[in-house]
């Protein structure tokens, strides 16, 4: 949810240096995020699948960054550019909300590593 307000506070920058700011703030806010869902597809997925899954999220995500930038222009000739930075903030907050409303009280248990049985001489 807060990079979604950061991305909305970007529609109040006056300056360059307002902008450095606010995705240096973004910075400390995504990295963590995509750490953490690298380690849930590492964690949670089981290796038969785990590049298939990996590869799955990676087109996910590059389709989305490539739509959004497709929309953002279309919105932008439609609307201010600053209120594309105001309704983008709200998607992601609305987003962040909705995913914690989803997975409250989903616990996420790795599944068990196989043992591997000693061989009989």
């Amino acid at each position: 949810m807060g990079i979604g307000i950061l991305v909305a506070v970007i529609s109040l920058v006056q300056a360059p240096w307002h902008l450095m700011v606010i995705l240096f703030c973004v910075g400390w806010l995504i990295t963590p995020l995509q750490a953490s869902v690298s380690t849930l597809v590492q964690t949670e997925v089981e290796d038969q699948v785990r590049g298939r899954t990996g590869a799955a999220l990676n087109t996910v995500v590059t389709g989305a960054q490539v739509a959004s930038m497709a929309l953002a222009g279309v919105a932008a000739a439609m609307m201010s550019v600053r209120g594309v930075f105001v309704v983008s903030g709200a998607i992601a907050v609305f987003a962040g909300l909705a995913t914690a409303a989803l997975f409250r009280g989903v616990s996420l248990v790795a599944a068990p590593e196989p043992v591997p049985q000693p061989a009989e001489a």
